[in-house]
């Protein structure tokens, strides 16, 4: 009966041993179509540059996150970017405005590399998530992001 019960306990705890999966399912690579309708070049520097000296890209805010994230490339050849403000213009499915904020990122970021940057959500009841990123499972609100790059702040190195 001992040896019985042993048994019974090792074959429930390899049964609930299995190994789960930690990772995100519905990540996928975006295609330069997609991305390319929120993404927004500009002309940054003070003394207003012809070349384009900003990248924004990889625009994320999961439904029930209180952060978003954006990629932010420094075109710059020479210098170091240390601060960059965006204008984000948030919209639903019919084109129509759902929010606008302005907002301003320190970051380091060094010639001709791409860093993730984040900042605090403009959506403080969670209803609304990305079109872009993966659906979820709950009822809520799509919308879609246009970005403008204001203007960025450069040192020398």
């Amino acid at each position: 009966m001992k040896r019985a019960c042993v048994i019974f306990l090792a074959v429930v705890c390899a049964f609930f041993a299995v190994a789960q999966r930690t990772t995100r399912r519905p990540l996928r690579a975006k295609h330069a179509v997609e991305v390319a309708d929120t993404l927004s070049y500009a002309t940054v520097d003070t003394v207003k540059c012809p070349e384009k000296l900003v990248l924004v890209s990889g625009y994320e805010k999961p439904l029930r996150s209180m952060r978003e994230t954006v990629h932010v490339t420094n075109a710059d050849t020479l210098r170091l970017m240390r601060t960059v403000k965006l204008d984000i213009l948030y919209l639903d499915v019919d084109g129509n405005q759902v929010h606008r904020k302005s907002v301003s990122l320190d970051c380091n970021i060094p010639p001709g590399e791409t860093k993730m940057l984040s900042f605090k959500s403009w959506d403080i009841q969670n209803r609304f998530f990305y079109s872009g990123g993966p659906k979820p499972r709950v009822p809520a609100y799509p919308f879609t992001v246009r970005m403008l790059v204001e203007y960025a702040v450069y040192s020398r190195q």
